[in-house]
């Protein structure tokens, strides 16, 4: 799903209700907001925010540390 305002947060959490979360909404350098989730009845969704408004952090779910980076 793709909205040009932050108001898609609402679809977010209602959707999120018994989901299984895949990449939390949060604020991505490319999107104000992004986020993958797969909801109880096993549909997967999307939700890109094409506008200018970022997801305040307050609302953002912190990322699973992913390791290191190796050079």
């Amino acid at each position: 799903m793709r909205g040009e305002t932050l108001d898609e947060q609402g679809y977010w959490t209602a959707l999120a209700a018994g989901a299984s979360i895949v990449e939390p909404l949060a604020a991505p350098p490319w999107s104000p907001g992004f986020g993958v989730l797969t909801d109880a009845f096993g549909v997967i969704w999307g939700i890109d925010v094409t506008g200018t408004d970022r997801v305040p952090s307050e609302r953002m779910t912190p990322r699973p540390s992913r390791g290191t980076v190796r050079e």
